[in-house]
């Protein structure tokens, strides 16, 4: 049985061409959505629906700062409202020195808790040490918790060398205290750049939906694993050729929305499409998708039996 992805529907607002990196979650019936109103650092824009189609506007949560670019909500172990966001580079805004903490407790207000990676955190991949990159972590970052092991997990990009792509990830019982840092192995590593955007669980089986690029191919990609180590392709979805960008490097067409929502059938994502308005004559457009689940879970379990159940981590 193969994984289908069907549209479910149109995300009933326009975004600028530089909109991006939107994370949804949903407290007492209510979807909140996040996403960077443009590539300037100027804000983090806040929107509700009720019916996770129709979004209403509700304010700015950031302003002129680095976490504005990759503001990234996502539940936490209580199913409280919690953010990640910032960058390292230089001085010039707020949330430079690494990824920050946030907390809020109705969706409209966050409070800046702590900073949970450091240039000098253990593991960590330093593009800008390496190979004098820019700015790091400058993608959209992915924190999940996983139930059945108690812990959090943290998915950010590695910039290993120029024009390269990877996934490194750390662990952690308590948000505020993750553990050392390590390179992911995914399936095609060295065919693909991996990008980090979305991470989650479904009846114990971890899923990863990632944007996957060459210099022929863009996709984003549904990887499946019991332990959160040895992942297996699952497919390879909305598969189009790259669009490249001013220094010849092939860039993603689409990106994966972080957050996903469930029934008794299905599981329910959304997909940013238009990533970076790379197609100048249409805005960034959202759509809703649905996953049936039964196919989802024996997919997933046929492509990760010859493994074995493996639980023990890292």
């Amino acid at each position: 049985m193969s994984v289908s992805i069907c549209e479910v529907g149109l995300v009933q607002n326009n975004f600028n061409q530089g909109s991006g990196y939107f994370s949804i979650v949903r407290k007492n019936d209510l979807y909140h959505l996040y996403f960077r109103r443009s590539r300037d650092y100027s804000n983090t824009i806040h929107m509700t629906s009720s019916c996770g189609l129709k979004f209403k506007l509700r304010g700015s949560i950031i302003s002129d700062s680095f976490a504005c670019h990759n503001f990234s909500a996502f539940t936490d172990a209580d199913k409280k409202i919690a953010a990640i966001g910032g960058q390292i580079s230089d001085p010039i805004r707020m949330h430079s020195s690494g990824l920050f903490l946030f907390r809020s407790d109705d969706g409209d207000k966050f409070k800046e808790k702590t900073r949970i990676l450091s240039e000098g955190h253990p593991g960590y991949i330093n593009g800008r040490e390496i190979w004098g990159l820019s700015s790091e972590l400058d993608g959209q970052q992915c924190c999940v918790f996983d139930s059945e092991l108690n812990q959090y997990f943290l998915f950010v990009r590695s910039n290993p060398k120029r024009g390269v792509r990877k996934i490194q990830y750390a662990k952690a019982s308590m948000l505020e205290k993750f553990g050392s840092m390590r390179q992911m192995k995914l399936p095609d590593s060295r065919k693909f750049n991996y990008y980090s955007s979305f991470f989650f669980v479904c009846k114990n089986v971890k899923f990863a939906f990632l944007p996957a690029v060459n210099r022929k191919v863009s996709c984003i990609r549904l990887l499946c694993s019991y332990d959160w180590q040895k992942w297996r392709t699952l497919g390879d979805f909305f598969i189009k050729s790259p669009w490249f960008n001013s220094e010849n490097e092939p860039k993603m067409c689409d990106h994966p929305v972080q957050g996903v929502f469930e029934d008794s059938s299905n599981l329910y994502i959304y997909v940013h499409h238009n990533n970076l308005g790379h197609q100048n004559k249409i805005p960034a457009y959202i759509k809703k998708y649905k996953i049936n689940k039964e196919s989802l879970m024996l997919s997933a379990h046929k492509r990760l039996s010859p493994l074995g159940l493996v639980r023990n981590l890292f």
